[in-house]
């Protein structure tokens, strides 16, 4: 009996996974269709893996929108709209180059899909951009890409319909930090 369940266990264990990560992969391909999603590109040549890479898709976003219920309606509220949220931050050990020349990619390409850029700062060999994509008056996309400054480099993607006023609600609960100063 000991024998027969261990091999429920590991069959069903490995049907969760291979349907967990299906729907992962579904999930992303799904996503980039989405009008505010943004590639990044890949920095891992010039980089290593991201040290932080978060990617949350609408089963994680729903997930989360449950275990807060009714707990913190604000925090609900800001969730409701989102699709998608996805960060990557990378070491970039004093060497911004390559992610500078991935920021101009990623900012040609944004402007030729017609996202806004609401703030440019170049200072001191840093670079920060942030961009939103329009459709009918509501914010669809939200991406903030920075280089240069204090040897990382960030890029944020926030997909779905942003309310301007949670914005700053939204980057705090990941504990991402936009110092734009000039």
């Amino acid at each position: 009996m000991n024998i027969t369940l261990r091999k429920f266990t590991i069959s069903l264990t490995v049907m969760l996974g291979l349907l967990l990560s299906s729907t992962g992969m579904t999930q992303t391909n799904e996503i980039k269709k989405l009008a505010g999603y943004v590639d990044f590109g890949d920095l891992t040549s010039s980089y290593g893996e991201p040290n932080v890479e978060i990617n949350l898709g609408p089963s994680m976003l729903q997930f989360a929108s449950a275990i807060i219920g009714d707990d913190d309606p604000e925090a609900l509220a800001v969730m409701k709209g989102l699709k998608a949220i996805r960060v990557q931050i990378y070491n970039i050990d004093g060497n911004a180059d390559a992610a500078i020349g991935q920021i101009n990619k990623s900012r040609k390409q944004l402007e030729t899909e017609n996202w806004e850029q609401i703030v440019k700062v170049k200072k001191d060999g840093a670079e920060t951009h942030v961009f939103m994509k329009m459709i009918d008056g509501k914010i669809e996309g939200m991406t903030v890409l920075v280089a240069g400054d204090k040897d990382q480099a960030v890029f944020i993607n926030i997909i779905g319909n942003i309310d301007p006023k949670d914005l700053g609600k939204i980057t705090e609960s990941f504990d991402v930090d936009i110092d734009i100063d000039p």
